[in-house]
């Protein structure tokens, strides 16, 4: 996205005095408007969701009465009309008095409502004119960025400051947009590296920073500020060089294809010849675990996984209907994926390799701990199960939610039950409406926070979802089980286990199922209480510090990690 701007020299402090709530000339009444707005009051008010849904597109743009309706919108916890409302409304507002008006609900908070709401609805606000052409000028993304970077009573919210950082740490393909932002997020790192004693919020704003720095330029100074201070004004006039992630070359290993992306860095990692795989959750790209894996990649190399195309593995097991028919498709095979890793492990000429996966393609990683374990110098589990199929525990965890009296979370349980259409339970017996909860409830389970901007990010930004492949569609192992085997005893991989207890997924036994497949010496059970699917990002540096005493724990520090001939 180019945004075109003016460019500033103002500090930070100077940029901060400039933030005001703007005083606003009494709109001017419009009877087609107020029609439309008393439409979409009546729709917005009824139970109904498809209802609800359509009276998203009745509130009017370009007029500042209709702001408190807006509001109204990105109040809800529903991310699929907070994402309506924006996409199609406040990213494309071009009229100054309505902008203005949703700028000052984001400069000073809005009276009268809860500070949750307040919170939700100002990161909201923000994430909406920061990608807005006519509003996200160089001159207000630096009053954002000055504000963001303010500690205190007085500051923005925490989760408000920390969109406004990872916004900034975007590649907006705009030279003159990308270095106004270095020189206010320097400017930012600067005041809160001077607080004496920062707050848990303000070392999270202050990763993200360095982090936002580190993505604008491709440099790697972190929290730094001497490296800033001396590298900046050297290569102020020289163009931005963006970080990015390059293309592994694609391996056919064991007759599976091994594709994806990893992360080059110019300073050495605190483990130089070890790399972590990466499996991201089923039907995931790695996006949403960006922008955290740099942070991993300072630890060790980072390769991510692309789901290979299996179709023709051999030994794959072809699924059947309830009626014991063929259907088309295939169940992922786990051992022939944990041959294929490991023989790359071989090629590459590494003695141990890392694991850490997400949701059912932590199965790859339990299978791996349970075949080959000298091979793993230690495994991350997150937000996974200790076997599927009837009766076990993924299917508990989809009970659960069938039971759920909240609408979102229910309907999301009874679609993941794939049944004909017209049938008495599952996806075919569901209506439109309840498949728009289904929908829903997809998406929001993913962050604990049901007014976040993330969750809506994972439904309509096409870079977390994987391109289609030809052919068959794939299904996830419908005969896995987790246990310990009697006869090998306790597994001696290191291992963390980790989920978000506000995951509508999370089955409470699995983590004593799971954690007693292992050496309890070796293994950790670590529960994220205000989490929901994505802990690592809803918690990051508490998830820095737990990978960091792992990577401590394992031993993969001392000696070498090349393979004995």
């Amino acid at each position: 996205m180019n945004i075109r701007g003016i460019s500033l020299t103002l500090g930070a402090a100077a940029l901060l005095a400039a933030v005001s709530v703007p005083t606003l000339a009494a709109p001017v009444k419009d009877k087609a408007k107020e029609d439309e707005l008393a439409e979409f009051r009546k729709g917005w008010n009824d139970k109904d969701y498809l209802k609800k849904r359509d009276a998203v597109a009745k509130v009017p743009s370009a007029y500042e009465l209709a702001v408190p309706s807006g509001l109204e919108v990105l109040k809800s916890e529903e991310w699929v009309f907070r994402a309506e409302f924006i996409i199609n409304n406040l990213m494309k507002e071009s009229d100054e008095a309505t902008l203005k008006a949703y700028a000052a609900v984001l400069w000073e908070a809005p009276k009268g409502m809860d500070k949750i709401i307040a919170a939700g609805v100002q990161e909201n606000v923000l994430f909406a004119l920061l990608n807005n052409q006519n509003w996200a000028t160089a001159e207000n993304w630096q009053k954002v960025i000055a504000a963001a970077g303010e500690s205190g009573k007085k500051a923005w919210p925490a989760k408000v400051r920390v969109r406004a950082m990872r916004e900034a740490a975007r590649w907006r393909g705009s030279q003159e947009i990308g270095k106004a932002n270095v020189g206010a997020l320097i400017d930012a790192l600067r005041l809160l590296l001077e607080i004496k004693k920062p707050s848990p919020d303000d070392q999270l704003v202050t990763w993200h920073v360095a982090d936002a720095l580190e993505s604008l330029t491709g440099e790697e100074f972190g929290d730094e500020i001497k490296g800033w201070d001396t590298w900046w004004p050297i290569n102020k006039e020289k163009p931005l060089e963006p970080r990015k992630a390059t293309r592994l070359n694609k391996e056919s290993i064991e007759g599976v294809d091994i594709e994806g992306e990893t992360f080059a860095r110019k300073k050495p990692r605190e483990v130089g010849d070890f790399e972590v795989l990466f499996l991201s959750e089923f039907g995931y790209t790695q996006q949403y675990w960006l922008p955290y894996a740099f942070e991993l990649n300072k630890m060790f190399s980072c390769s991510f996984i692309d789901l290979p195309d299996a179709s023709k593995v051999k030994g794959i097991k072809r699924p059947q209907d309830r009626n014991g028919n063929a259907m088309n498709g295939y169940y992922y095979p786990l051992p022939q994926l944990v041959d294929a890793f490991d023989a790359r492990r071989e090629q590459s000429g590494q003695a141990k390799v890392g694991l850490i996966a997400h949701g059912v393609n932590a199965w790859v990683a339990l299978e791996f701990a349970r075949r080959k374990p000298e091979s793993l110098a230690f495994i991350v589990v997150i937000s996974t199960w200790a076997s599927s199929g009837d009766g076990k525990s993924y299917s508990k965890a989809i009970s659960q939610m069938r039971s759920d009296k909240r609408l979102p979370v229910k309907y999301f349980g009874e679609g993941l039950l794939n049944s004909p259409q017209g049938s008495r339970e599952g996806s075919g017996s569901m209506s439109e409406e309840q498949w728009l909860l289904h929908r829903i409830g997809a998406f929001k389970r993913m962050w604990g926070d049901p007014l976040a901007v993330d969750s809506m990010l994972y439904a309509v930004d096409n870079s977390y979802q994987p391109q289609e492949r030809q052919g068959e569609p794939v299904f996830a192992p419908d005969d896995f089980e987790f246990k310990m085997d009697t006869k090998l005893g306790p597994l001696k991989v290191p291992t963390l286990i980790i989920w978000g207890e506000k995951d509508w997924m999370f089955v409470k036994d699995d983590q004593k199922v799971i954690h007693g497949a292992f050496d309890p010496k070796k293994a950790t059970v670590s529960l994220y209480k205000e989490a929901g699917r994505t802990p690592w990002a809803e918690d990051p540096l508490r998830f820095f510090t737990e990978m960091r005493k792992l990577l401590d724990d394992c031993g993969i520090k001392q000696g070498s990690n090349k393979k004995k001939k």
